[in-house]
């Protein structure tokens, strides 16, 4: 699990910053594909933190920061959850994580739901950037994972 979970936050990290690249790329960038690739990483921190049993995080969900700054955010990111995954056991990532929601509901969910969550989440809000880069005719970043494969 720990292996699989090294590899494919690497694809993450590769995904993530081919979006960021294709948004800069872009010339008349849609509001939402900032929003959302500033989502994903919030989102990622978020995460992090209640593993880390932080509840003192002050991270909001849905704040946009500029392409500069998601590619610096996102890098950092990816490099504490890697962190995060090489220093984990195996037997780690059935451990129950106690957290609440943005809601202030509590919630106990296995180390390994949240971690193979945040994988699903973040490549459901870059396929939703796609989409709105074809939408305005404009090119997608080609993020499949078979992409990242070839590599």
């Amino acid at each position: 699990m720990k292996r699989f979970f090294i590899e494919y936050f690497q694809y993450n990290d590769w995904a993530n910053e081919q979006i960021i690249n294709a948004l800069k790329s872009t010339q008349s960038l849609p509001p939402k594909c900032l929003q959302l690739i500033s989502h994903i990483i919030s989102s990622q921190d978020v995460w992090l933190e209640r593993i880390a049993g932080n509840h003192d995080w002050n991270i909001e969900l849905w704040d946009s920061y500029s392409l500069i700054e998601c590619s610096l955010l996102s890098e950092q990111s990816s490099q504490k959850w890697m962190n995060l995954i090489r220093k984990s056991r195996e037997k780690d990532f059935d451990n129950i994580v106690s957290y609440k929601n943005t809601k202030g509901n509590s919630y106990e969910t296995l180390m390994r739901e949240i971690v193979a969550h945040v994988l699903n989440h973040s490549s459901y809000h870059r396929g939703q950037i796609n989409q709105l880069l074809v939408d305005n005719r404009l090119n997608p970043a080609p993020v499949d994972y078979i992409f990242y494969s070839r590599i």
